[in-house]
């Protein structure tokens, strides 16, 4: 028969003692695609990309495939197996390099995790395929929480976004921290306890994007309810596509705040191996 998959609050909470709101929306499509190593885009619906998952050490470069993903090893079977539309997919495909093979020019060299421990892989990525990851980096689903995650996907989406990300961190955390005064009232109405917001909260955002990663789900939740005061909706959707990446601006605006934040969820979400698939049944219903 199908597996029942239950979603309950931590152990740990409860509604006497707990400073956090006591619900928060959760997507499960998001969810499911990005277990997939696939990031999409509602409101481009052409844009829809698959990462290949981690990889023997070695030199890779990185290849866009147009539809691609049918012949994919990574997560194309558990798409399947969620109801997904694998033809439709492009792929960004990993290509070993042999030894007699020079480094590509003219391209960006990633240092990912494979999957030998304390070895490494070099993917070197070419300019279209840069661009392909900029536009997934801003089509990125918004999440209260960070995800578990495919982790081909993960590991060179956050090796992409370093520099850039660690440019911005310090100023993206003094924007959290001030934000957190200035809506403090928006904030309590969501269900925060006020003394958490007045004493607690702007560090605890500070704090958390400070850290280049972390597994903290109450961080997370702390600094995606202050962005999204910041970015003034409460509508996941309308934060799931920004322009941040995909631009060369430095000065950030509110949506642009977003798709640091976005990054940050990415940081902190969790590996996770696709390949879990095989011990699964067929049918899964979330209750």
């Amino acid at each position: 028969g199908p597996a029942i998959i239950h979603f309950g609050a931590h152990d740990s909470h409860s509604a006497g003692t707990d400073v956090y709101p006591p619900s928060f929306e959760r997507r499960v499509a998001p969810c499911m695609e990005l277990m997939a190593g696939i990031v999409s885009s509602e409101s481009n619906p052409t844009f829809k990309i698959a990462f290949s998952g981690r990889k023997r050490p070695g030199r890779y470069i990185l290849k866009f495939a147009s539809k691609g993903f049918p012949g994919a090893h990574s997560g194309r079977h558990l798409y399947n197996m969620l109801g997904g539309r694998v033809y439709e997919v492009d792929w960004l495909r990993a290509d070993l390099l042999q030894a007699h093979d020079p480094d590509p020019e003219n391209a960006l060299k990633l240092i990912l995790d494979s999957t030998e421990t304390d070895k490494k892989v070099e993917m070197f990525v070419g300019k279209e395929e840069q661009k392909v990851l900029a536009q997934a980096m801003d089509c990125f689903p918004w999440s209260s929480l960070s995800y578990s995650i495919h982790r081909g996907l993960r590991d060179i989406l956050v090796a992409f976004s370093k520099s850039r990300m660690n440019r911005h961190r310090a100023e993206l955390a003094n924007i959290l921290h001030n934000a957190v005064k200035q809506h403090a009232t928006e904030l309590e109405a969501k269900g925060w306890e006020s003394k958490f917001v007045s004493d607690y909260m702007a560090d605890m955002a500070a704090a958390a994007v400070s850290a280049d990663k972390g597994d903290s789900g109450d961080s997370v939740r702390v600094v995606t309810d202050i962005a999204m005061c910041i970015a003034q909706t409460s509508d996941a959707k309308k934060l799931d596509v920004t322009e941040f990446w995909t631009s060369e601006r430095e000065n950030l605006g509110a949506m642009d705040v977003v798709a640091l934040v976005k990054c940050f969820i990415l940081e902190w979400s969790t590996d996770f191996d696709y390949q879990m698939y095989h011990d699964l049944p067929l049918t899964m219903e979330f209750a």
